[in-house]
C-alpha cells in the first residue's frame, strides 16, 4: 500500500524459508501493526481480521478529497475499507 510508504513489516534477511512462508515480519521502527474485528477493536489471538497499521510514514490525506483521508484513517489507523 502505497499510503504506508515504503514498507511497514521486515523479516531477518536470513530468516529460513519456513519462518518466510507463515509471517509477514515484525513491525518497522515507527510503525504499529494489529489485527482488528468488524467493530475496529483488537482481535483476540487466533481469531480472524483485518490487518490495520499506523506509524510516523502514514499518509497525511488523498489529494482533492474533501474530507482529506477516503475514509481510511480511522483513529490515526490505516483502516483501507472505510
Amino acid at each position: 500500500m502505497t499510503e504506508l510508504g515504503l514498507y511497514v513489516t521486515f523479516t531477518e534477511h536470513d530468516a529460513p524459508f519456513d519462518v518466510l512462508s507463515r509471517t509477514i515480519g515484525k513491525p518497522h521502527e515507527g510503525f504499529d501493526i494489529r489485527v482488528a474485528d468488524d467493530q475496529g477493536k483488537v482481535a483476540a489471538v487466533g481469531e480472524q481480521g483485518e490487518l490495520q497499521a499506523r506509524g510516523d510514514w502514514l499518509l497525511a490525506g488523498y489529494f482533492r478529497d474533501p474530507r482529506g483521508h477516503g475514509g481510511s484513517l480511522y483513529s490515526r489507523w490505516l483502516v483501507p475499507h472505510r
